[in-house]
């Protein structure tokens, strides 16, 4: 008699999975990137996000864009980071894996390509919980590697546990997968053996050593420090340019960089804020708002040491507005923003991250604190030091009492003539001049002192009568 079995066979439950790739997931996938595509806010910049369906390869791709994150090592041009993706794809046995893809530029770029974030038996496994938790960790992921954010610490520890995640379950699923940690383990021991009897001839330590072999890379952090003024009539000694303080910022757009500004701003306080004037101000409790008119970019308006900017590159059809936000998250603890710090000056101080927009015809420069990594985090403390000392020998203000330096020895000298006025002669200050005794016939001449009064007596008390009560 024959028998009908009512298990599926392995060919069966493999055109079960093709087929579900298309019928159900793709779906899933495509509603939950095109959500992801309209928030677009992956890091510490906006960033357009895109669909990437693949039909012929059985792939989906949620993308991020590309944007600027500096000048290029080439010497001309920006360098630029992109390659950032979340894609999901079906292999030919219908099992589902999907990738986290980082950000990468000429300027910074991870050890690993991606990071094998699952990898799920069919489509089935894959629910609409796994998307998006796959979607927030890769922008962790690009938030991570970006040379524009960085991540903050929670982000980082994230991104580490899915690397060695991902390289164990690449391990596991080799051959003889403990024979190669046995391998691997007796070269370490072999490396850092060697390592050491190297430091020890040397007379170094082996992290110096690896330091020396492996330096950290160069943060490259530009700065932009000097005394800008909007009341060039003033004549306060700062930069007379209007422009020079767009022209700076305008340089840096789309990097980090480290801010160590004075803007004199007396003219322009308590003045109703116009954008359509040559240059206005805004303060608020958290922010300030400087607006350059349109028509300003004049070759006049920049110092000469500037290069020249093409007419509306610098100024756009409707102006330009730079806008400078307060660390309230406290990312770092350089970023400082002084409103009338000094009296009457604005003060820029710190690492900040500059982006460009140039929506409706007009220039916006938004400057925001950055969360740094280690690299950046050192650059910027060491910038911090080099602006601390370049200021100790800065030349008084104009009009300004400035205090008296004394040595110890000066200090000394000082007391030493206060005390004795012997020691006033020894020391070259002349004592002062004692008057002239007077003689018999000045003193004759002159009129004799008045008798003095007698002093009265207490009057006496009355007598008490005897046997009175």
């Amino acid at each position: 008699m024959l028998q009908l079995s009512l298990q599926p066979t392995t060919a069966d439950l493999h055109r079960y999975r093709m087929l579900n790739w298309t019928v159900v997931l793709v779906d899933h996938l495509q509603q939950k990137f095109a959500a992801a595509a309209v928030r677009g806010i992956v890091a510490a910049f906006r960033e357009n996000l895109y669909v990437q369906p693949d039909l012929d390869r059985r792939s989906l791709t949620l993308a991020a864009g590309n944007h600027p994150v500096g000048n290029s090592l080439k010497g001309s041009g920006l360098a630029v980071e992109g390659g950032a993706a979340l894609t999901v794809s079906q292999a030919v046995d219908g099992s589902v894996a999907v990738f986290l893809y980082p950000f990468k530029s000429e300027l910074m770029r991870r050890k690993e390509d991606n990071i094998l974030w699952a990898l799920f038996k069919g489509p089935d496994d894959v629910t609409k919980r796994t998307i998006d938790r796959a979607i927030a960790d890769a922008a962790r992921y690009w938030r991570v590697s970006s040379a524009l954010d960085g991540g903050s610490r929670p982000d980082r520890l994230r991104v580490d546990y899915l690397v060695l995640r991902a390289q164990l379950r690449e391990a596991i699923a080799r051959r003889s997968w403990i024979g190669k940690l046995v391998k691997i383990g007796v070269s370490l021991v072999a490396v850092i053996s060697f390592l050491s009897a190297i430091a020890t001839l040397a007379g170094t330590s082996v992290p110096q050593l690896w330091s020396r072999m492996h330096p950290s890379a160069d943060a490259g952090m530009p700065v932009t420090a000097g005394w800008y003024t909007f009341c060039p009539q003033d004549g306060t000694g700062a930069s007379p340019k209007l422009l020079d303080l767009l022209y700076d910022i305008r340089q840096n757009a789309g990097k980090v960089a480290f801010f160590d500004v004075q803007v004199d701003v007396a003219c322009v306080m308590g003045t109703a804020f116009d954008p359509a004037a040559a240059v206005s101000r805004k303060a608020e409790e958290r922010s300030l708002t400087y607006s350059f008119g349109p028509g300003q970019a004049g070759q006049n308006d920049t110092d000469g040491e500037r290069p020249p900017m093409r007419p509306g590159q610098l100024v756009a059809e409707n102006g330009a507005f730079v806008t400078v936000l307060d660390d309230r998250d406290v990312r770092n603890a350089l970023t400082r923003l002084g409103i009338n710090a000094e009296g009457v000056d604005d003060e820029l101080y710190g690492p900040y991250l500059i982006k460009a927009d140039g929506e409706d015809a007009a220039l916006t420069l938004t400057l925001s604190a950055p969360t740094l990594d280690s690299t950046m985090q050192d650059a910027a403390t060491a910038i911090a030091a080099q602006r601390r000392a370049a200021h100790e020998n800065d030349p008084p203000p104009n009009g300004v009492p400035q205090p008296i330096k004394l040595s110890a020895a000066d200090l000394q000298r000082l007391q030493a003539l206060a005390i004795s006025p012997a020691a006033s002669t020894a020391s070259g200050v002349r004592p002062p001049t004692a008057l002239p005794p007077l003689d018999d016939g000045s003193l004759g001449r002159l009129p004799p002192l008045p008798t003095p009064l007698p002093a009265p007596h207490p009057a006496s008390l009355p007598g008490v009568q005897a046997g009175s009560q």
